[in-house]
């Protein structure tokens, strides 16, 4: 085992550790902004079909819509055969069973056979905790944040929607087509994460803009790529943002390197992951 592969096995530990625990009765939808069970919506149930912020009505929308659907169990195969055939293109997978779409004007949501409810994103939804907090700084720690649309935007239809919010691109980066950096402006940002082609905001980090760093599309689930804006389980504290202090131990190390380089390289990782979450090993 090299130093390179202790690293990598300390990726997949969220992984094992983020266990996703079922709600009594109808499961929640896991978003990293909140989890809340919706009311079913769909197939003549009590509801719309839609859930629309005010602040996402004061914003030009692209009539391309992008929709929440959460069905009534664990995704299948024939459920995202059933939204393909009336007319919607699965994107991510939304813990617990649910599906981001994209969608038509005529898509109707009530064609999918097991699907209990639709809705959309709202602006808290899309945005960070910590661009968040950065856009609330007099000077952004951050200079620059990143846009992450829905991954059926291409570069075209990216740079249109910046323009539409007030910004543009902000250098050349080795990002994905439909994602974007920009400088942290709080009025553009704010119309961003009104707009309900974007998924996902937060913070360029220096790592990142100098492409030395990579960008995750994602944790990879039997569904699908999990969606940015989600999370799997409730985490180590329970429901909601917090903190964690959690313990661990070196057992069976690699007979290729001494141990201080090994536990080093480990201590390395976790100081860097506690960097970035509230967690206190």
């Amino acid at each position: 085992m090299t130093l390179r592969s202790v690293a990598v096995a300390l990726v997949s530990i969220p992984a094992l550790l983020a266990v996703a625990v079922s709600a009594q009765g109808q499961s929640p939808i896991r978003l990293r902004a909140r989890s809340f069970v919706p009311p079913a919506n769909l197939h003549g149930r009590q509801g719309t079909t839609e859930r629309r912020s005010s602040a996402s009505r004061s914003v030009a929308q692209p009539a391309r819509r992008h929709l929440l659907i959460q069905f009534d169990g664990p995704v299948t195969a024939a459920d995202l055969a059933a939204l393909r055939a009336a007319g919607a293109r699965p994107l991510r997978y939304v813990p617990e069973n649910t599906v981001a779409v994209a969608a038509g004007p005529a898509f109707d949501p009530a064609a999918v056979p097991r699907a209990r409810w639709s809705g959309e994103l709202e602006a808290g939804d899309r945005l960070s905790a910590r661009s968040a907090r950065d856009l609330a700084r007099r000077f952004p720690a951050y200079p620059l944040t990143i846009v992450e649309f829905h991954p059926d935007a291409d570069a075209a239809f990216v740079s249109e929607r910046l323009a539409a919010a007030g910004t543009a691109r902000a250098g050349r980066t080795a990002l994905p087509p439909y994602m974007a950096a920009i400088p942290s402006d709080r009025l553009p940002i704010e119309r961003l994460s009104a707009d309900t082609s974007v998924a996902w905001i937060f913070p360029a980090t220096t790592e990142v803009m100098a492409g030395g760093a990579l960008i995750c599309e994602g944790q990879l689930s039997p569904q699908g790529l999990v969606a940015s804006y989600a999370t799997v389980g409730e985490g180590w504290d329970g429901g909601g943002p917090g903190s964690a202090r959690l313990s661990y131990f070196l057992q069976n190390g690699s007979a290729d390197l001494a141990v201080a380089p090994q536990h080093a390289e480990v201590v390395r990782a976790l100081t860097e992951w506690s960097r970035h979450a509230d967690v206190d090993w």
